[in-house]
């Protein structure tokens, strides 16, 4: 006669086996359950951060439609200028050049490249241009006679006098119908531009751009 486990517990291990009681950890090792975030912080918590983040993508609209209408507005003042620079026999890099070496200090080639946000070569050929015209002229560096110094002459500080007139002139006519509040909202805006535009070199001069 076989003798086998009683019927239920044939999957069960012997008594003899189990644990003992010692082992199970005792009850004070579980976490308190004042340690656990309460539901209610839990979704506040939530909330808040999907508040900061709508916050932020508005923040984040609202700069990327003012740009828009900065781009807009320089555009426009562009095409409104270039006639002008066009009857001086001038384009747009060209003119740059002249009005940055307005205070007659030599800058290196480098520098304008660096203010126009152009490339070396292309401030080359401008500033050839410029020096067959005697708007500016070029020589070498007496501390490195590696380094080429490109300086505005006086040929060249009268026609950025003549420019700077016309281009006002032609912009206080599209401008007359004005008011005097709205003049004084577009110099603050202009203002702006000049910081935001010499933020922009800063930042290109920092990363070698």
């Amino acid at each position: 006669m076989v003798i086998g486990w009683p019927p239920g517990d044939r999957d069960a291990a012997p008594a003899g086996d189990a644990a003992p009681v010692g082992d199970a950890a005792p009850a004070g090792d579980t976490a308190p359950a004042g340690d656990a975030a309460p539901a209610g912080v839990a979704g506040v918590q939530s909330v808040e951060c999907r508040s900061a983040d709508a916050r932020r993508a508005q923040a984040r609209q609202e700069c990327e439609v003012t740009a828009r209408a900065l781009i807009s507005a320089a555009a426009w003042l562009v095409t409104a200028t270039r006639q002008t620079d066009a009857r001086l026999d001038l384009d747009g890099l060209q003119g740059r050049i002249l009005k940055v070496l307005t205070d007659r200090q030599p800058r290196a080639g480098s520098n304008l490249a660096d203010y126009a946000g152009v490339s070396a070569m292309a401030i080359s050929k401008a500033v050839t241009a410029l020096e067959r015209r005697g708007l500016v002229e070029r020589y070498l560096c007496s501390q490195d006679r590696r380094m080429v110094r490109v300086v505005l002459t006086d040929k060249g500080a009268d026609l950025v006098t003549e420019v700077e007139a016309a281009r006002a002139e032609q912009l206080a006519f599209l401008l007359g119908y004005q008011d005097k509040e709205r003049h004084a909202e577009l110099r603050q805006v202009a203002e702006l531009m000049a910081t935001l535009a010499s933020r922009v070199n800063w930042i290109r001069r920092k990363l070698g751009r």
